[in-house]
This record gives structure tokens, C-alpha cells and sequence, in this order.
């Protein structure tokens, strides 16, 4: 029997077909054959490749990107002289600084003790071998200025810039071992070291611990209190939570700083919504689900233009601010209720080019878009570190005040002498 058709053959008294190289060929030219078919596949072929590109633009398409908005280099070098310093010997200090593991029997950490009389040897241990440390702390307490330093580095046991804790409850000992003794203004300089370094950390946006805070506010009070302590010293006291008042920055500067300090933590991925967690848990199977939200949600930064276009909106929001922040207090706009995300100011035509690239309320509608980036929210809350220094001194203030006026209350002023009845 012979041949059935094109590419089949009859052998060894069976049927076996199998497609010739001439039928393979014929069967790929029907569709891509000629040149117009050849040019056409090569441009879908781009198509496809530029695709992620120009949706990219089209995602940044109205939103302009101005550049960094203030002098980052001339911001950078405004750093004080290691003589004048705070953070050079706050290093220094950590460096020295000998932590304690003050365990429970079954291993829990405990609270230290607030009080001299109450902390057991091995607490009272600690402090003495600490005495170097304290010592670099005290003196780098004093110093006039705080600026960051260029190599990060340990402060007080923790990252550079970190909120200290347990050196605050170090030097709280101190002082209360001090007052133990009836030293009393040798306490009152360990509490004003205390809460010159609260504004000294807090003038570059690191919010100092609670036990910080608290030493710095229940330890004063309940030194006023003593009845051990004068009240010239007390005066002494007030006038040092006043002088304090020197450290504190503007709020361009604290912003500036905030801006810097998270500008790192805008990536590609930010936060992924709910929803996508929520469906990350439904599919869980077992023990594990069947996808990760973060890793899922950082696959579509390219789709999502990210993180360019999160980087352009901080710096135009970083301008509007920067412009709000240069204007007198009487001549400051009210902000622009409508963007809950956070503050916008209308600016005038004298307002740096940045703050004017887009109006606040355009601008208000991309912040809108990034409510899964949590870190720009961050980047721009500066009034609660701004007026949280100033109400520490308010507190202690009252405290110190109440105190003072109960050792010497206000003596009432003398009648006026009587007059004789006018005939």
C-alpha cells in the first residue's frame, strides 16, 4: 500500500505517521510567513515589553517630581563641634554602659526599683559600676547643643537615635541615692540632666521611653516634695525646666530632620490593605497560607509605581509644609480640612517652586492614594513632638510651682490705714 498523503508512510505492514520536516515547516509558515507577519510579532513582542513602563507613567502621569525639597547638604552640615556636642559623649557613655539582667526566679525580666531604699544589692551594684558612664552622661547632659552624629552607632545601650530606657532608670537611681543621703541639689542636677537629654533627643525626632519622661516628671515632684528640700532650691529647679526651653528646634527644622531620618523606609512594597491580609488567612491551609500578603502585595510595586510615586509625594507634601512653616504665625492658612490623611496648606505665589507644583488639594487626592505607605504619616506628624517638650515643662512646672507656694505661701497684703471721716 502506498502513500496516504503528505508526511505519512506505510512500513512494516502497519500504519506509523509521523509529520516530515517539509509539513512542519509548511504548517509554521501559514501563520507567521512573510515579512508584514514577521514585523507584526516583533512589534507585539515590544508591546509586551513596554508594557509595564508605560503603565508606570501613566500611574505618575499629573503628579510632579520636584526634587528634594530643601538643601539636604547644607542640612547636613549644620552639626556642632564635638566640644559642644551632647551626642558625642552620649556615645561615649553607651559605650561604658554595663546593662543588668535583673530576673525573677523563673527567669522573667523585673522592674527596677524607683527608690534607693528599695533596690537590693545586686541593683545598687549596678549603679556602682556604672559610675563611668554616668559620669560621660552627666557632662554630655550639659552641653549646649545636639547634633546627630554621621556614623550611627549605640546611644545609651540601643541604636543611635533610639529611645534610651534603662540608663534613665540608672540615673533615676542615682539621684534617689543621692536624696537618700540629703543631698537634695545634688539630686536636683541628675533630675535637670534627666530632662535636658528628653529635649536634646526629642529636638531630632526620637520621642524619648515613658520611664524617661516619668523620671523626669514624678522624680522632680516627688523631689519638691521632700521635706528636706529648700525652697532656693526649689527656684533653683524652676530655672532649670525653664533654660531648657532654649533647646527646643522649629518645626522646619524638626521636620527637616523627620523627613531625613524616614526617607530610607519608603520602599516598594509599603503596607499591603486588609483585604489582601484577610484573604492571606481565609486561604490558610493548616498551619500555613497559601500565599504571603507582603510578598504578593510587593510584586505589584511596579504596577503601582512605587516607590517613585511615593517618593514624590513626601516631597511635595515635605515643601507644603516647609512653606506653611516659613510664614509668621498670624499669616499662617488654616489647613485644608477635605485631606484626613494629614495637614495641607493653600500657599501664596512667594512660596518656594516646590510648594507650588501642585495645588494642596490635587496633592491631597494622590496622599489619598498612598494610605498603604503608614511610614508617610509618620514622616509628617511633628506637632505632638513639637509640643511634647513643652508640656513636660508645663508638668513640672505646676509641680514645682505648687510646692514652692506651699513652703512660702503669699502673705495677704496690709489693710490700708483708716481715714478720718470727711466733715
Amino acid at each position: 500500500m502506498g502513500d496516504d498523503g503528505p508526511g505519512w508512510r506505510h512500513s512494516e505492514g502497519f500504519w506509523r505517521g509521523f509529520p516530515t520536516r517539509d509539513a512542519l515547516a509548511g504548517a509554521l509558515r501559514r501563520p507567521f510567513g512573510g515579512r508584514r507577519r514577521y514585523l507584526a510579532l516583533a512589534a507585539l513582542a515590544v508591546a509586551v515589553a513596554l508594557t509595564p513602563t508605560a503603565w508606570r507613567a501613566v500611574q505618575l502621569a499629573g503628579l510632579p517630581d520636584v526634587g528634594e525639597p530643601f538643601d539636604v547638604k547644607a542640612f547636613r552640615a549644620e552639626t556642632a563641634p564635638d566640644g559642644r556636642n551632647a551626642f558625642v559623649l552620649y556615645r561615649e557613655a553607651a559605650a561604658r554602659y554595663k546593662p543588668l539582667l535583673y530576673l525573677d526566679a523563673a527567669g522573667w525580666p523585673l522592674n527596677l526599683p524607683k527608690k534607693w531604699e528599695e533596690a537590693p544589692p545586686e541593683v545598687r551594684a549596678w549603679v556602682e559600676g556604672n559610675r563611668e558612664a554616668l559620669a560621660l552622661y552627666r557632662e554630655g547632659a550639659e552641653r549646649p547643643d545636639a547634633a546627630p552624629l554621621p556614623q550611627p552607632g549605640p546611644i545609651f545601650g540601643l541604636e543611635a537615635y533610639s529611645s534610651p530606657n534603662k540608663f534613665a532608670e540608672l540615673v533615676a537611681l542615682e539621684a534617689s541615692r543621692l536624696e537618700s543621703l540629703g543631698d537634695m541639689d545634688g539630686a536636683r542636677g541628675w533630675y535637670r540632666a534627666l530632662l535636658r537629654t528628653a529635649h536634646h533627643f526629642a529636638s531630632h525626632d526620637v520621642v524619648p521611653s515613658p520611664n524617661w519622661l516619668q523620671a523626669c516628671e514624678s522624680g522632680l515632684a516627688s523631689w519638691a516634695a521632700d521635706p528636706r528640700t529648700t525652697p532656693a532650691q526649689i527656684r533653683r529647679a524652676i530655672d532649670d525646666v525653664n533654660a531648657c526651653a532654649a533647646l527646643d528646634v522649629t518645626e522646619a527644622y524638626l521636620l527637616k530632620s523627620r523627613y531625613l531620618a524616614r526617607r530610607p523606609d519608603i520602599h516598594g512594597a509599603g503596607a499591603p490593605p486588609n483585604w489582601l491580609r484577610s484573604l492571606q488567612w481565609v486561604s490558610t491551609f493548616g498551619a500555613t497560607p497559601l500565599f504571603s500578603a507582603d510578598r504578593l502585595w510587593s510584586h505589584t510595586a511596579l504596577w503601582r509605581a512605587e516607590p517613585e510615586r511615593a517618593r514624590r509625594v513626601a516631597r511635595l507634601v515635605t515643601a507644603n509644609r516647609l512653606a506653611y512653616y516659613a510664614l509668621p504665625p498670624d499669616r499662617r492658612p488654616k489647613p485644608d480640612l477635605s485631606v484626613p490623611f494629614c495637614a495641607l496648606y493653600p500657599v501664596g505665589p512667594d512660596a518656594p517652586a516646590a510648594a507650588r507644583a501642585l495645588s494642596h488639594k490635587a496633592l491631597g487626592r494622590w496622599l489619598d492614594l498612598q494610605k498603604d505607605a503608614p511610614v508617610l504619616r509618620l514622616m509628617w506628624d511633628t506637632e505632638a513632638f513639637h509640643t511634647r517638650m513643652p508640656a513636660l515643662r508645663q508638668a513640672v512646672l505646676k509641680a514645682l510651682t505648687s510646692e514652692l507656694a506651699r513652703l512660702e505661701p503669699p502673705t495677704s497684703p496690709s489693710p490700708p490705714p483708716a481715714r478720718d471721716p470727711v466733715p
